[in-house]
């Protein structure tokens, strides 16, 4: 007598896809220029760099059945190298929901953010601040070689002759 074996395999998918905004004070933000990061504990699960308009656009994280429950979520910039800007340091903790729907789908919810200063959040928001910095502003001290004024002479303070009391 035979025996056969019938193995029934039910899998259900979803995905979250997460958004941020990005501002930059004292300058236009130019797209690309700033990095963002989802962990999920020490897991690096996205990372995305801004539009030109500020939008930041996660890849989906994708859910299977299994992954059912609570996951926590932390949101960062990643700082990058240019002296002349103050990078936001804020962490978002976020926590989603995510549930098997029995019917193939799995549904992921954001339940909750929460800025590092403790505070609630509706949005995950980064602003940094440029500041010019001197060394590639132009300098504004006067022309060190002046052009001779219409009369022909320089005047008193200009040129190299010399109107001290001489030896």
């Amino acid at each position: 007598q035979a025996e056969c074996l019938v193995k029934n395999v039910y899998e259900a998918e979803g995905n979250l896809q997460f958004t941020a905004a990005k501002t930059m004070e004292g300058r236009p933000l130019e797209e690309g220029e700033f990095t963002f990061r989802i962990y999920e504990g020490d897991t690096l699960k996205a990372e995305a760099q801004n539009g030109a308009g500020g939008v930041i656009l996660f890849p989906e994280i994708n859910y299977k059945a299994d992954d059912a429950g609570r996951h926590t979520y932390t949101i960062m910039e990643q700082k990058g190298t240019l002296t002349d800007v103050d990078y936001d340091d804020t962490v978002y903790t976020v926590t989603v929901e995510v549930t098997d729907n029995h019917d193939r789908t799995v549904s992921a919810e954001i339940v909750n953010i929460q800025r590092s200063d403790g505070a609630e959040a509706e949005v995950i928001q980064f602003n940094n601040v440029y500041h010019e910095n001197p060394e590639t502003t132009p300098d504004p001290s006067p022309n060190p070689n002046p052009s001779p004024s219409p009369g022909g002479s320089t005047g008193g303070g200009g040129g190299t002759s010399n109107t001290g009391g001489g030896r």
